[in-house]
């Protein structure tokens, strides 16, 4: 069993990848300064890690880059994101976003 944990801050994303059957981290990183000009991103897979800056205008941004790097033909841990069993979020209430809010299939 594969599951996604993600902490979304107001400006952050950090995440890790367990295995659930030996209870293993097989990827994890941080992607730091969203919505600035440059933002560090961190991204490890086993000893292969890498460290950069880019431009991540959004979360949706974020979110890709995280799902390529995790499905990479060369370095990623999955072949695609059928094989997630769960996605986890702990977050974080951004500044001028307040309430609570449901998600719905719509």
């Amino acid at each position: 069993m594969k599951i996604l944990v993600a902490n979304v801050g107001s400006t952050s994303f950090k995440y890790r990848l367990f295995d659930m059957t030996n209870e293993s981290v097989l990827a994890e990183g941080r992607l730091e300064r969203i919505g600035d000009t440059q933002s560090p991103v961190a991204h490890q897979i086993g000893d292969y890690k890498v460290e950069t800056e880019q431009t991540l205008p959004d979360y949706p941004s974020a979110i890709r880059d995280v799902i390529a790097r995790l499905t990479d033909a060369q370095t990623g841990v999955l072949t695609d994101l059928s094989q997630l069993d769960a996605v986890g979020f702990k977050t974080v209430h951004m500044r001028g976003e307040p309430g609570t809010y449901a998600l719905t299939e719509d």
